[in-house]
């Protein structure tokens, strides 16, 4: 049997256990940077203008430090982490949910980097 390129194949028990995974890891995430948004709304409540240490960011900045939204408001970054999360979790339940029992599935580099494996 000759295979072009890299393919592996993945039983479907194998792949809805993998999806579950990571479905349960990004709606931990998302329900992490919610309550980083809820702190961070309650600190604006608290104190519209409030004083950070050095440069200005504090403890603001550790929160979004993982984040490529370098210029957006850091209330901004913490929601759209969380919504990015969010939609990863249902798309990893989707998947968990719609495999077919008895198959096999051949996965490609492209599919791998989807389902989030070695990532």
């Amino acid at each position: 049997m000759e295979v072009k390129g890299i393919e592996l194949f993945v039983k479907a028990d194998e792949m809805a256990q993998h999806a579950a995974k990571r479905a349960e890891f990004h709606a931990q995430r998302a329900e992490a940077y919610a309550k980083k948004v809820a702190e961070l709304r309650e600190m604006r409540t608290d104190n519209p203008a409030p004083t950070f240490d050095g440069d200005g960011m504090g403890t603001l900045k550790a929160a979004v430090s993982n984040s490529y939204h370098f210029n957006q408001d850091p209330l901004t970054a913490l929601e759209d982490q969380a919504r990015s999360h969010r939609g990863l979790a249902e798309r990893f339940r989707f998947i968990a949910s719609h495999t077919c029992a008895d198959a096999t599935y051949r996965l490609s580099l492209n599919d791998l980097n989807t389902l989030e494996i070695g990532a």
